[in-house]
């Protein structure tokens, strides 16, 4: 949706019909006369989507890297490498917190790694 909007605000409003129904081809295909007769007036569109687990891994990378990285650091040496994993697992794991991350996970088990 961003992509798109970015796309719209490029062109002259007159133009935005033709964009918006170059950018609904990308990702939608109808095999119907009437589909194709709705279609005509398109302009060739093309939107480059990133996967968004791999934009949530990048930004929570960014993040950690700006936020978190001083403290965790300092609390590993602290605590030792050991003692400091498992505090991490068990804080994750408690009530249900990665959840909301199962999505970036599955990056890992696509990946193979």
């Amino acid at each position: 949706a961003d992509k798109i909007a970015r796309l719209l605000i490029k062109e002259p409003w007159r133009k935005w019909k033709h964009v918006a129904l170059g950018a609904l081809a990308n990702f939608v295909m109808v095999e119907s006369p009437w589909w194709d007769e709705f279609m005509l007036d398109r302009e060739q569109v093309e939107i480059v989507v990133k996967s968004a687990r791999i934009v949530s891994v990048n930004k929570l990378e960014k993040w950690h890297d700006k936020q978190l990285a001083p403290g965790v650091y300092t609390l590993m040496q602290v605590m030792g490498e050991e003692n400091f994993l498992s505090f991490i697992k068990a804080a994750a794991e408690r009530e249900g917190r990665l959840e909301r991350w199962q999505p970036v996970l599955e990056i890992l088990k696509e990946s193979g790694d």
